[in-house]
Formats: C-alpha cells, sequence, structure tokens
C-alpha cells in the first residue's frame, strides 16, 4: 500500500477494518469512507 492510500475490507465476522496512511499528519477520506468509518 502507497503512503496516500487508504484500504477499507470487511473481516468474516462482519466488522469493518480501515488501515490509514498518514501523510504530513493529515488523513483525506471520501464521504463514502467517512459513513463507513462512522
Amino acid at each position: 500500500m502507497q503512503n496516500d492510500q487508504i484500504t477499507i475490507y470487511e473481516t468474516e465476522n462482519g466488522e469493518t477494518n480501515i488501515d490509514v496512511k498518514l501523510k504530513n499528519e493529515t488523513i483525506w477520506l471520501t464521504q463514502a469512507q467517512i459513513t463507513t468509518l462512522f
């Protein structure tokens, strides 16, 4: 995974996980990713 990518995946038990790489202490998410996160 590159430093500027976020990976969202669902585990077998249905939990959502988000892998985040920080760049300059900033995280950028799309609206869909924010919805999944919260």
